[in-house]
């Protein structure tokens, strides 16, 4: 029979981290990114989670820490992942309450693995024995040498996949396509550009915004 285990100890932080350089997207311009840090402890077993979020978010996550993980069972996150939803159901199950609830969701999963002291992903039920990774970059804001340098890099580290954003400037879309493409392409790698873009047309009865609009450029 199991015995029986509690969280003794948590806590929620929250950082703002400055980019290396201004960053930005067809939609949006930023030059920090914001982090919410959960830390949960069963003894003396330890565990994270996080989650990209602003200050409240940070501050809601603090308060479910202690009205509803303080003291669960770690071996019944499903229990304690209701006890989270029940308490943020007026205020709606998105945007700041279901950040706040996938902060400390990720915490509750890392800490059930440690104390199995198995890989998360065979605790979930692994699938496949590997996927591939991409880097995620090219803002609109970079200029041809930083394209290079970040694309190329990861290149050169072995990435077959990256990705550039497009749309802030369409008329220099082109060029930015073709400096990217030839600034990474190692034999056969593909290029999958992120457009992000808010369109204006005389046709158009309302603003629409296009997301995740991606092709490979071959």
């Amino acid at each position: 029979m199991r015995q029986q285990q509690t969280i003794t100890g948590g806590s929620v932080s929250f950082y703002t981290i400055p980019t290396d350089s201004p960053e930005a997207d067809g939609t949006f311009s930023w030059d920090s990114t914001s982090m919410v840090l959960v830390q949960l402890e069963c003894g003396e077993v330890h565990a994270l989670g996080y989650t990209y979020a602003d200050a409240g978010t940070a501050a809601l996550a603090h308060k479910l820490l202690h009205t509803a993980i303080l003291g669960s069972d770690p071996m019944r996150n499903a229990e304690t992942r209701q006890k989270m939803l029940h308490q943020v159901r007026n205020l709606g199950e998105t945007g700041i309450a279901m950040m706040s609830v996938s902060a400390l969701d990720n915490a509750l999963w890392d800490l059930h693995a440690r104390l199995l002291d198995a890989p998360l992903v065979s605790v979930l039920g692994q699938v496949r024995s590997g996927i591939p990774v991409y880097g995620s970059g090219g803002f609109t804001t970079y200029s041809d040498k930083q394209l290079t340098d970040q694309l190329g890099g990861w290149a050169q580290q072995g990435l077959a996949n990256v990705k550039m954003k497009i749309g802030a400037h369409p008329e220099q879309d082109p060029a930015r396509d073709v400096h990217g493409s030839r600034s990474h392409r190692r034999e056969n790698q593909p290029l999958c550009r992120r457009q992000r873009r808010l369109y204006r047309h005389p046709s158009h009865c309302a603003r629409t915004r296009v997301r995740g609009n991606r092709r490979a450029l071959v």
